[in-house]
């Protein structure tokens, strides 16, 4: 969730915390589905009332560049019915990690994206010379992904990078793997789950199931985008939907039970099903 904590004679203090449970991560094709008027939609929007987080990274709304018309109307106005209960996501996992180890000093949940709150705040600052209503649609979330599209070509080219970096280590793995499947995991083995670092745990796992398909699974050049989407909300999502492929993917790692939830586009009245019937049971009060 967001909250904006006004402070006399200095800037407003921008609280974002993971504090609403369950946690929900959608692809573009989960979400454009959600967002088309029907019961889909009024299913999730009235559950999504008394519970749950939407998580949503800048790739999202990138992606979200392509439809056109009235499917991008819809999805800004299905995004900014869900209120407040939102957090932006950090979609690398290397930053994800550092934190989780760390190498960098960062306060609250490793996987929340602070700077792009801050940064669209300084936007709307430089927008209305300096008075930014501090109200409930001061982050609504359907023109906090319109806005994310001003910016889209640089990021763009830092995606690049990143799906760059991870296919030259999926490359190196598949290669490893393709030389040596006997000693393979001798070399990789599975370690134990640390929740203090469930980023880590899901890259380093799920790069042993991609080495695994090198001979069944030919690495597309979309793949390493796909794969740090996947890492950081499988890590960090009660709920995730994916496309079919990662969602098989994810579901094949050795998570601890209920540590997270997977579906794909046609397996969303399953999800919905479980995003109804979970039940949160509140954390223990000293």
């Amino acid at each position: 969730m967001i909250r904006v904590i006004a402070k006399p004679s200095c800037p407003p203090e921008i609280d974002i915390n993971l504090d609403r449970q369950p946690s929900i991560y959608l692809d573009n094709d989960s979400l454009i589905e959600l967002a088309k008027p029907g019961a889909r939609r009024t299913r999730f929007l009235k559950a999504f009332e008394q519970k749950g987080t939407l998580l949503f990274s800048s790739a999202n709304s990138f992606d979200l560049a392509g439809p056109q018309g009235g499917t991008i109307d819809r999805v800004e106005e299905f995004l900014d019915a869900l209120g407040p209960y939102w957090i932006p996501l950090e979609y690398n996992p290397y930053t994800v990690m550092d934190r989780e180890d760390g190498k960098v000093s960062f306060d609250g949940t490793p996987c929340i994206s602070r700077g792009l709150t801050e940064a669209y705040f300084q936007a709307r600052m430089k927008e209305t010379k300096g008075v930014v209503p501090l109200d409930e649609n001061l982050f609504r979330l359907g023109r906090i992904a319109r806005w994310m599209q001003h910016d889209r070509e640089d990021t763009l080219a830092g995606n690049e990078e990143i799906k760059a970096a991870v296919s030259r280590k999926v490359a190196r793995y598949r290669e490893e793997y393709v030389k040596d499947p006997g000693n393979f995991d001798i070399r990789y083995p599975i370690q134990l789950f640390d929740k203090a670092r469930p980023a880590g745990f899901v890259l380093r796992e799920l790069m042993r199931i991609i080495a695994k398909q090198a001979k069944s699974h030919t690495w597309m050049p979309n793949d390493g985008m796909d794969f740090v989407h996947a890492v950081v909300s499988a890590a960090y999502s009660d709920f995730v939907l994916l496309d079919r492929q990662w969602a098989e993917r994810v579901r094949a790692l050795p998570l601890p039970p209920n540590h997270t939830r997977v579906y794909y586009r046609y397996e969303i009245d399953q999800f919905l099903a479980a995003f109804e019937q979970c039940v949160i049971v509140p954390p223990n009060v000293d």
